[in-house]
């Protein structure tokens, strides 16, 4: 999953095999704060791919994607605090049944900035395999043909992954998303 669209190939996907997702929340209601800078509509830098961000609650967004094929989707987040990252739990709005057999339903990108750019990368699923090959008890997880799903309750996600995430070469190639409009 490596490439300027990051975003394109983790939101297709979620509903269908993310390569890295949870079944329990990454960021839990407890956990998540409202950023209004994030609220607005944002492109990629060539325009090909768009995401509508609004306020869904005191601590919550919808984010309406379309991808350059003019295909839509929509989806439910909760924003957190990781360290030095923001991390953007989001979830399939109306997932079908045949989505959640697949794995998990939280997927999460790791914000690096949200304004005025939004910079962010996704887990990277061979590094995340080859580390949980070498430790195997880290984190409570199952893995399928094509995904990585953890299985731990959201406390022990946080703590995995605020640990995780200091190691080199974790996260994906990072997409630069632009603010077109508040």
């Amino acid at each position: 999953m490596r490439g300027n669209s990051a975003v394109a190939a983790i939101l297709l996907t979620l509903g269908l095999t993310a390569c890295v997702s949870s079944e329990q929340p990454f960021v839990t209601a407890r956990d998540a704060h409202f950023a209004p800078e994030l609220v607005g509509q944002w492109s990629d830098s060539a325009a090909r791919e768009r995401a509508v961000i609004t306020r869904a609650g005191p601590a919550a967004y919808a984010v309406a994607y379309t991808d350059e094929r003019g295909e839509a989707r929509r989806y439910v987040g909760r924003l957190g605090r990781l360290g030095s990252y923001f991390l953007l739990d989001l979830e399939q709005a109306e997932p079908s049944p045949s989505d959640s057999a697949s794995g998990g339903g939280h997927v999460p990108l790791v914000l690096e900035t949200i304004a005025p750019r939004l910079s962010f990368a996704l887990l990277d699923p061979d590094s995340l395999k080859a580390y949980l090959q070498a430790n195997p008890r880290a984190i409570a997880h199952r893995k399928t043909k094509d995904e990585i799903v953890f299985t731990a309750g959201s406390a022990e996600l946080s703590a995995f992954l605020a640990g995780y995430l200091r190691r080199p070469g974790v996260l994906s190639e990072r997409s630069v998303w632009v603010r077109r409009s508040p």
